[in-house]
């Protein structure tokens, strides 16, 4: 049976290179580093100084068998550290060796337009890093790497004051080269007030990946964007997607509960509407059958959430939990009764023609033409070196 040692073994044969000291930290302890950075420019010298502390502390409780894997106080890891100016970027790669150290970044004669702590994420990492507004937006436009865009989305998604923030968001909502950094500009746009953000999220509703579609829709419901409901009634009828579909009911149900609640009744098949367990007004009519289901004998009931009262959320249309009524019903559902909105899948697409063949076609394509494969969640794509 081959063991990691074998593994690290294996590589030293392979290639020469003695990688006892990266499986000792990574592979035989546990934990990871935890950043807290600064950073200030003297302009006189130009240069870039970075202050960074590890805060990680070995606290972890021993196991129930009384195996306890330490937490190093320290994690050694070579970093390169990218800062932008007008003039073009300057790049230093150094070595963290240290709990505390000063990292010095020469040949910085103009004024930093950013600064980018571990460019291309190659350490597993949590970061604290505080950086001026013009900094980050920055970033959000020329960073390729994924995990480090979304950390920059999450900060300035935290400045919901600040003008600059807001304007960064909504430049990435509709410009972003990649799908899923769309998708979460679009989520953080919702706390932020203002025309800009919304004139961001109803454009982002042309997005050809339903994934952002969907965000820009639940975002607008979120807002109670009043003005934005007749083009989130038109994906409700045209949505090519089923998850953009029941974020557009839920935004409905937020902005106009009386016009949604009408649409979601529509969803039903005509035995549903005569047989099935429907609540209007308060009132509960039961399938004469004790609660069949469709296609099945499973004894259960069946209900529509409208109106804002506590209902089931049940085998809402043709009877299948994906089809497009279950997903929009159950969206209904959350949105009446003040619940978690419905999350699916990115189901992005470019979005075909109208009418069932239509949708059919264009239902799981995950990025539409010319956005490449589909993105690792943002833990999958912190990784270590």
């Amino acid at each position: 049976m081959a063991t990691t040692d074998d593994l690290r073994q294996a590589f030293l044969e392979a290639t020469g290179e003695n990688l006892e000291g990266f499986f000792a930290q990574w592979m035989y302890r546990a934990g990871h580093p935890d950043f807290q950075v600064s950073a200030a420019w003297d302009s006189s010298i130009g240069l870039v100084t970075l202050t960074v502390r590890q805060r990680q502390r070995d606290s972890l409780p021993a196991d129930s068998t009384g195996l306890r894997y330490e937490v190093p106080e320290v994690f050694q890891a070579p970093v390169t550290i990218r800062v932008g100016t007008a003039a073009g970027d300057v790049r230093a790669a150094v070595q963290l060796d240290q709990r505390e150290q000063v990292i010095h970044v020469g040949g910085v004669w103009s004024a930093p337009t950013m600064v980018v702590f571990d460019e291309g994420n190659t350490v597993l990492k949590t970061l604290e890093f505080a950086q001026p507004t013009a900094w980050l937006a920055a970033q959000l436009r020329a960073d390729p790497d994924l995990w480090n865009l979304a950390w920059v989305i999450e900060q300035l998604g935290a400045r919901t004051g600040e003008p600059a923030a807001r304007s960064a968001l909504a430049a990435a909502t509709t410009g972003a080269d990649y799908f899923l950094t769309r998708a979460l500009a679009a989520t953080a746009l919702e706390a932020f007030p203002g025309p800009e953000a919304e004139a961001a999220l109803v454009a982002a509703l042309a997005d050809t990946a339903a994934s952002v579609r969907q965000a820009a829709l639940t975002a607008l419901g979120k807002r109670g964007a009043m003005g934005a409901a007749p083009a989130v009634r038109a994906h409700w009828e045209h949505e090519a997607s089923d998850e953009a579909r029941a974020a557009a009911l839920t935004a409905l149900a937020q902005l106009d509960p009386a016009a949604a609640r009408g649409l979601g009744v529509t969803l039903l098949p005509g035995r549903d509407q005569q047989r099935g367990g429907v609540r209007r007004g308060g009132t509960r009519r039961h399938d004469a059958g004790a609660g069949h289901r469709p296609g099945g004998g499973t004894d259960q009931r069946r209900g529509l959430c409208a109106g804002g009262l506590r209902q089931e959320r049940e085998w809402c249309g043709a009877g299948s939990p994906g089809g497009a009524g279950a997903l929009a019903a159950r969206g209904v559902a959350a949105a009446g009764a003040g619940g978690v909105p419905l999350r699916g899948g990115p189901g992005a697409g470019a979005r075909p023609a109208d009418g069932p063949a239509g949708r059919r076609a264009g239902r799981r394509d995950p990025a539409g033409p010319g956005r490449g494969p589909r993105a690792p969640t943002v833990a999958a794509s912190r990784r270590s070196p």
